[in-house]
């Protein structure tokens, strides 16, 4: 009989012969766990089950720590960037000003630098006006120099005569003298050479063939190197 017909017989033999069921009890007795043993193995699950729940906890706090930590590291990181924004604000708020500043100091400049230009405009041609009238006043007066000097009032004035290369002031003219003036507040050594030099240049002049020319400088002021190279120059000097 194999061991599967026997084990499938078992149930059956043990009902019909009860003496085997002792046998059978004291067998399976010896193979398996009594109260105690039974007891230990479950002291030691749940002492098991004791340090695996701790070990939960004791690494849920752990987690909770980390977590806690990477909580306060965001807000830390979110004030930061907030002060950041802020400050950026700030400095695009400052820079936006000091844009609109500049531009307004740009528009004011621009205002300003046009007035000045019309101010030297208005004083360059006062200049002109009044170095006009000044001119004007020395030629006057030099004429009436001459006048009594000649002993005549009968002279003809020219004003503002081009030469060749330059322009004398005035040039008075008589029977046989033609005199070239240059008038000045100030004479200086190169009133004088001009003076010269364009008086020669007009001695060239077809219309003025035949007269003496004889230059005239006119001044308040002299410059004495002036009055040396008008000397050299043959240049007669009027103190006005």
């Amino acid at each position: 009989m194999s061991a599967e017909e026997l084990i499938r017989l078992l149930p059956k033999l043990l009902r019909e012969h009860p003496e085997l069921r002792h046998e059978v009890a004291v067998i399976l007795s010896e193979s398996m766990a009594d109260k105690g043993d039974i007891a230990a193995i479950l002291e030691h699950i749940e002492k098991l089950r004791e340090d695996f729940n701790r070990k939960v906890e004791e690494d849920n706090k752990r987690f909770e720590g980390i977590i806690a930590e990477i909580k306060t590291l965001r807000e830390q990181f979110n004030r930061k960037v907030e002060e950041d924004n802020k400050r950026f604000e700030g400095i695009i708020a400052e820079i936006k000003t000091l844009r609109e500043q500049f531009n307004t100091l740009a528009s004011e400049f621009l205002i300003f630098k046009d007035r000045v230009n019309k101010l030297r405009d208005k004083v360059n041609k006062l200049e002109e006006n009044f170095g006009a009238f000044v001119e004007s006043y020395y030629t006057t007066k030099v004429v009436e120099i001459l006048g009594e000097r000649l002993g005549s009032t009968s002279l003809k004035i020219i004003k503002n005569v081009a030469v060749r290369g330059g322009e004398l002031d005035a040039v008075i003219i008589t029977d046989g003298t033609v005199y070239t003036l240059e008038v000045s507040g100030v004479l200086r050594k190169r009133d004088i050479d001009k003076l010269k030099r364009s008086s020669d240049r007009l001695a060239e002049n077809e219309e003025y063939a035949g007269k003496q020319i004889r230059p005239v400088a006119a001044g308040v002021r002299i410059d004495s190197h002036a009055v040396e190279l008008a000397k050299h120059l043959g240049v007669e000097v009027i103190y006005i």
